[in-house]
């Protein structure tokens, strides 16, 4: 049985962080981080792992101008955006 991706997420973000943290900041093709992605898949485990040095990635915006805040907003993921808002800004007046 092949494992769900969903599930995979939470366990190599915390892999990765203890490897090496500058790998967590690493983007896709589209300007994503692993923030990004955790909050298109409503992964709010993800932002467990979070820390101090890695919360910056919550404020990056990708190729589209979009904030992981404004990703979990659009799939209407409340119980993200209410992980997000206190550590996102709202860089592009869309918010």
């Amino acid at each position: 049985m092949v494992p769900k991706l969903e599930l995979l997420i939470v366990d190599l973000a915390a892999k990765i962080l203890k490897k090496n943290i500058k790998l967590f900041a690493m983007t896709d093709s589209r300007s994503g981080n692993v923030i990004h992605l955790a909050a298109y898949m409503n992964q709010t485990e993800v932002f467990e792992l979070l820390l101090p040095e890695t919360e910056y990635l919550a404020r990056a915006q990708d190729m589209n101008g979009d904030l992981p805040i404004y990703i979990a907003s659009k799939m209407g993921y409340v119980e993200l955006i209410e992980k997000l808002y206190p550590i996102s800004e709202f860089l592009n007046g869309r918010g």
